[in-house]
């Protein structure tokens, strides 16, 4: 890892770390074990104590990312894309999470381009959901991660965030979307959020 990312990386962290305390239960619950062979982006470090039920990879590939209101009002890019699949911690809400996100990201030199809670307009929010690589084998209060994938998220609920970093003049696309649980039995209490990264 380049001396410069490790740093963006433990800033990212720190800044979740703190607001994650902020909002800590009394005791936490232990998560499941994350998909095989799954790990965080090297840019952007997990809500601390999240569960990593998804991964997928793809090493060239082009992604059409929201980036206003209206149908059509997105910018399309192509790289290397990553996207993550978390569950958080119980007794989370959604706002929470997306705003430590929002800040690791923005304080790490990240630029926003694209944002939006509740009303998301007409943003093609599903565009990132479809068969994922890497699924974690656990289950989680009776559900399996597979059916967890499958109705990951409450829409309605969604609160959303684009931005990008210029370095070296090469771009790095991170998008970040943050909801309640799909599975009704978990909506009020566990918070299902996807990262996805584009790099060059």
């Amino acid at each position: 890892m380049k001396p410069i990312r490790a740093a963006r990386r433990r800033n990212f962290f720190s800044v979740l770390m703190l607001l994650a305390a902020a909002h800590a239960p009394a005791q936490a619950q232990a998560m499941p074990s994350d998909a095989p062979g799954a790990h965080d982006h090297p840019l952007v470090a997990r809500w601390p104590g999240s569960w990593l039920v998804g991964q997928d990879v793809s090493p060239k590939d082009e992604a059409a990312i929201p980036a206003g209101a209206k149908e059509g009002d997105t910018v399309k890019v192509e790289g290397r894309i990553t996207r993550l699949y978390y569950l958080s911690p119980p007794d989370r809400n959604p706002f929470d999470v997306q705003r430590g996100y929002e800040a690791a990201l923005e304080q790490s030199g990240f630029e926003r381009l694209d944002a939006c809670a509740g009303t998301c307009g007409e943003r093609p929010l599903d565009y990132w959901y479809h068969p994922i690589q890497t699924v974690s084998q656990d289950k989680f209060e009776g559900w399996s991660a597979e059916t967890l994938l499958q109705m990951w998220r409450q829409p309605g609920d969604e609160r959303y965030w684009y931005g990008t970093l210029t370095r070296n003049g090469a771009t790095t696309h991170v998008s970040v979307l943050s909801a309640p649980a799909g599975i009704q039995d978990l909506r009020n209490r566990y918070v299902t959020t996807v990262v996805q990264i584009v790099e060059p």
